[in-house]
C-alpha cells in the first residue's frame, strides 16, 4: 500500500476514535503531545490551536482546534485524544512539492503563469492541495475560454515520491482560437446590420481577412463591442437602447462561433434645450459658441460630453486647471424630448509654481524647457501645456512625453507641471544599402548625433554612393541658435555626377560648396527661411553621349560655374507627426535666386502643398500638389541642365519610370524641363496585418509631367496613373515604399513600369 493511501486509511481511523476521544470529561491540560510530524516543526501546531498549558479542554474547544488546524493547509486528516492530564493531537501531512511543471502555454506567459501558481500555494517545497489543483484547472480553463480557446486541454499528472512527497504536472494543449463565424443582430429597425456591425472590432471571417486577427473571438472584446453598440445608439438619440440577452453558440469542432445580439431600440429622442448652469466665471457669451448640440437636434451623448470638455478646456485656458463640466439630462418621456444641463464648477483658479522634467539623463534641462509654451508663473493654460508635450515629444531624441500637473500641498492657487521623458538613443552609426528608380542601387554610410553634449543640436556626417553619383556631406543644426527659437543650419558638401539620373542626359559634373540657412519662427505653425549657398561646378560633357542641347550650353556659358544663390521659404505645418501623419496639413513655398555678377544667373520656385484628412479611425485621405518652375536671367543663355526639374517614379507619378517624363533628347533620355506639375490623390488604411503605426497600405491617383517652360503646358500632355501603394517604415533601412501602377494614358515611347519601390538613403 502506498504512502498517500496509507495517511488516508490513517486518518479514517483517527476519525472514528475521535468521537470516543470526546467522549471524555472535560480537563484542565497539563501537557500536550503532538505526533505524526515529519516536516513542520511543532511550533506550527502550537500556533494553531492557540492553547496554553493550564487551560480547560472541552468537546467544543477540540472542534475549534480541529478546524484551525484545517485551515493551515499543511495537514490532511486531525484527531484529538487524551492521556491522563496530556492532550494527544495526531496529524497525518500533506505530501509537499518536490517538483512543479506547466508545458504547452504560449497564451500565457510561464513567469506570469506560474506567478499566479505560487500566489494560491503550487509551488515547489509547498504542501500539495488536491482541491486547489482542481481550482486552478477550472481557472485556467476559464481563461482560455474567455479569450476564444474552446478547445483547450489541460492535463495533469500527480506522481508520487519518497518522502511523502509529490512531482505535479501541467500538460496545456492550447488548441485553436475560435473564429467568428456569423454576428446576428436581433431587433434592429432603424438601423442595418451592416451600420451596426461597422463600429465594432469584431468581424466574421472572411477570405480577404485572412491575415487579420478581428475575427477571432475574445469575450473582452466582446464585452466592448457591446457597449460601443449602446453608444453607437445612444449618440443618435436612443436613450432607451439596451441590449437585452446575447447567445454565444459554438460549433461542434469547437473552432468556430455564432453571436446573436437582441437589443430593444426604443424611442428617439430631440434636444429641446441646452442651458449653462453652475458657476460661469467668463461671460456666457464665450463659453455658448463652443456648445455642438442645439435645440431641435437629435441627442447625442457623444455631442454633450464633447461640449463639455470643449468648455472645461476653455476654462483651463484661464487657469482653472481642476474645472468640470458635468452634463446631465432632464427626460420628458411624454414628448420624446431632453434637455441638457451643463453643470460648470471651475474651481480655483491656478498659476504655475514649476515646470519640472524627469527622466531625461543626457539631455540638459535647457533643452526641454526651451520647446515649453507654458510658462512658470504664468497662469495655468491646459492648450500651452498640451503644446508644450507635442513639443518635445517631437524632438529626435525623446522617444515619449507625457505630463502630469500636481497641486503644490498647502497652496490654493498653485501647481507644479511636471514632464516624464523617455529618451532615445541620439547617437547613431549606420551603414545600408538602398535602391531607388531613379539612382539605382545606393551605399550609404552616416554617423550622426541628434543631441549633441544634451544640447539638441544635431551633427551629421554622411556618405551616399550610387551607379551615377557620389556624395558626401557634414552638416551642424542648431534648433535653438537664439533664445526666441531662431534654427541655424550650416553644411559643407562635394557631389560627382555621371549623369542626373539612370535615365537621364549623359554628362558629368563635379560639385562642391557650403550653405548657411536660418529658419525664424512667426506663429506656432508658421516659419520662414533665409540663407544662402555657395557652388562650384565644373561640367563635362562627353563625346558621342551629350545631347548638343547641353553641348551648346558649354560652347555659350563655359563649362565651370561659381553660383552664390540666396535662398528663401515659408513652411506652415500642423500636422499631427511628421511621419505617417493622419491629421493636417503642409505648405512649403521656397524661391532660390542665383545672384547677378557670378558665373550663372537663374532661379527656381518650387511650392507643395499636402493636407491629411481623416474619414475615421482606419482611413486617411491624402492631397498633394506640387509646382516648381526655374529659368535663367541676365547674360545666362539657359537653365543648368543639372538644376532641371524631373518626373516620373515613385515621389511623382507612379507607373512610370523614375525621372523619365519630359521632353527627351537625340539619344532618347530624358533632357528635363523648367516647369514641373505633380498631383497624388491617396487613401491610406491598415495592412492585412492588422493596425500599425509602421505599415500601411493605399490606393491612389498620380499625374503630372514636366514641361520646357510654363508656356509650353498642355493638359493633354499630362501623364496619369492609379494602382496600390504600400509603405513600411522600417528599423534599419527607414522608410520603404512599394507601388504598384498602372498608366492611364501613356503614350508610345513612354518608358512604364508596373513595379517600383525605394528604400535606404535617397538624395
Amino acid at each position: 500500500m502506498n504512502k498517500i493511501m496509507w495517511s488516508r486509511l490513517t486518518g479514517a481511523v483517527l476519525w472514528l476514535c475521535l468521537g470516543s476521544a470526546w467522549a471524555f470529561d472535560p480537563f484542565v491540560v497539563q501537557s500536550i503531545e503532538v505526533q505524526g510530524l515529519a516536516r513542520h516543526d511543532v511550533s506550527r501546531v502550537y500556533r494553531a490551536i492557540n492553547l496554553n498549558v493550564g487551560e480547560r479542554v472541552d468537546e467544543e474547544r477540540v472542534r475549534q482546534m480541529t478546524r484551525e488546524l484545517f485551515k493551515t493547509g499543511y495537514f490532511s486528516d486531525v484527531g484529538f485524544s487524551r492521556t491522563g492530564d496530556t492532550l494527544v493531537i495526531r496529524v497525518v501531512e500533506r505530501p509537499s512539492i518536490a517538483r512543479f511543471t506547466v508545458t504547452g502555454n504560449k497564451e500565457i506567459p510561464s513567469d506570469k503563469l506560474l506567478q499566479g501558481l505560487r500566489d494560491v500555494g503550487l509551488a515547489e517545497g509547498r504542501a500539495f492541495d488536491r482541491s486547489v489543483l482542481e481550482q486552478v484547472e477550472q481557472e485556467l480553463r476559464r481563461q482560455y475560454f474567455s479569450n476564444g480557446r474552446y478547445a483547450v486541454k489541460i492535463d495533469t499528472q500527480v506522481k508520487e515520491e519518497s518522502d511523502n512527497r509529490v512531482a505535479v504536472a501541467i500538460t496545456i494543449d492550447e488548441g485553436k482560437v475560435a473564429s467568428i463565424r456569423r454576428i446576428n443582430i436581433v431587433g434592429n429597425e432603424a438601423f442595418s446590420d451592416e451600420e451596426l456591425l461597422k463600429p465594432l472590432r469584431a468581424r466574421s471571417k472572411s477570405w480577404w481577412r485572412l491575415f487579420g486577427s478581428r475575427d477571432r473571438y475574445s469575450q473582452q472584446t466582446f464585452s466592448g463591442d457591446l457597449e460601443t453598440l449602446t453608444s453607437f445608439y445612444q449618440d443618435r438619440g436612443y436613450l432607451n437602447f439596451r441590449v437585452e440577452s446575447t447567445q454565444v453558440s459554438l460549433s461542434p469542432d469547437k473552432e468556430s462561433i455564432y453571436l446573436t445580439v437582441n437589443v430593444y431600440e426604443g424611442p428617439k429622442y430631440q434636444v429641446s434645450d441646452v442651458a449653462l448652469l453652475g458657476e460661469l466665471v467668463l461671460p456666457e457669451s464665450q463659453l455658448r459658441p463652443l456648445v455642438t448640440i442645439r435645440p431641435g437636434d437629435t441627442f447625442s451623448r457623444q455631442a454633450a460630453t464633447e461640449s463639455a470638455k470643449k468648455i472645461s478646456e476653455r476654462l483651463g485656458d484661464e487657469g482653472y486647471a481642476f474645472a468640470q463640466v458635468e452634463p446631465m439630462t432632464d427626460i420628458d418621456e411624454a414628448n420624446r424630448q431632453v434637455k441638457i444641463n451643463l453643470l460648470v464648477k471651475p474651481g480655483n483658479r491656478y498659476y504655475v509654481r514649476n515646470v519640472n522634467f524627469r527622466g531625461n539623463v543626457t539631455t540638459q534641462d535647457q533643452a526641454l524647457r526651451r520647446e515649453m509654451r507654458q510658462y512658470e508663473g504664468a497662469s495655468f493654460a491646459a492648450s500651452e501645456i498640451t503644446r508644450s508635450r507635442v513639443r518635445l515629444a517631437r524632438l529626435p531624441f525623446i522617444e515619449q512625453a507625457d505630463v502630469k500637473v500636481n497641486p503644490v500641498p498647502g497652496e490654493s492657487d498653485r501647481v507644479d507641471v511636471d514632464f516624464e521623458v523617455t529618451e532615445r538613443s541620439a547617437g547613431a552609426f549606420q551603414v545600408g544599402v538602398g535602391y531607388s528608380s531613379g539612382q539605382g542601387v545606393l551605399v550609404n554610410a552616416n554617423v550622426s548625433h541628434s543631441n549633441w553634449f544634451g544640447t539638441g543640436n544635431r551633427v551629421s556626417l554622411d556618405f551616399v554612393t550610387s551607379e551615377f553619383s557620389r556624395n558626401y556631406s557634414a552638416s551642424l543644426t542648431q534648433p535653438f541658435y537664439t533664445l526666441d527659437g531662431v534654427s541655424r543650419t550650416i553644411s559643407l558638401f562635394q557631389r560627382s555626377t555621371d549623369s542626373l539620373t539612370r535615365v537621364s542626359s549623359r554628362f558629368d559634373t563635379d560639385t562642391w560648396g557650403g550653405s548657411l540657412r536660418y529658419g525664424i519662427p512667426v506663429t506656432e505653425y508658421d516659419s520662414i527661411r533665409l540663407g544662402g549657398s555657395f557652388r562650384s561646378t565644373q561640367l563635362t560633357v562627353l563625346e558621342g553621349r551629350t545631347p548638343q542641347k547641353i553641348i551648346d550650353f558649354v560652347d555659350q556659358n563655359g563649362d565651370s560655374f561659381n553660383a552664390l544663390t540666396l535662398d528663401t521659404g515659408w513652411i506652415r505645418d500642423t500636422r499631427n507627426r511628421t511621419v505617417f501623419a493622419d491629421k493636417g496639413y503642409i505648405h512649403r513655398l521656397f524661391a532660390d535666386i542665383a545672384v547677378p555678377a557670378v558665373d550663372l544667373e537663374y532661379y527656381k520656385l518650387t511650392y507643395d502643398y499636402e493636407h491629411y484628412f481623416p474619414f475615421n479611425r482606419y482611413l486617411t485621405g491624402s492631397a498633394r500638389i506640387g509646382i516648381g518652375y526655374a529659368d535663367s536671367y541676365g547674360d545666362t543663355t539657359d537653365l543648368p541642365p543639372y538644376e532641371k526639374f524631373f518626373a516620373g517614379g515613385i515621389n511623382s507619378v507612379r507607373g512610370y519610370r523614375g525621372s523619365s517624363l519630359g521632353t527627351r533628347d537625340e539619344y532618347n533620355n530624358p533632357l528635363g524641363g523648367n516647369f514641373r506639375t505633380i498631383t497624388q490623390l491617396e487613401m491610406f488604411f491598415p495592412t492585412l496585418l492588422g493596425e500599425s503605426r509602421n505599415t500601411r497600405l493605399s490606393v491612389f491617383l498620380d499625374a503630372g509631367n514636366v514641361f520646357d517652360t510654363y508656356e509650353d503646358f498642355d493638359a493633354g500632355e499630362v501623364r496619369a496613373s492609379t494602382g496600390v501603394g504600400f509603405q513600411w517604415l522600417t528599423p534599419i533601412l527607414g522608410l520603404l515604399e512599394f507601388a504598384v501602377a498602372y498608366p492611364l494614358n501613356d503614350e508610345p515611347g513612354d518608358d512604364t513600369e508596373v513595379f517600383s519601390f525605394t528604400f535606404g538613403a535617397t538624395f
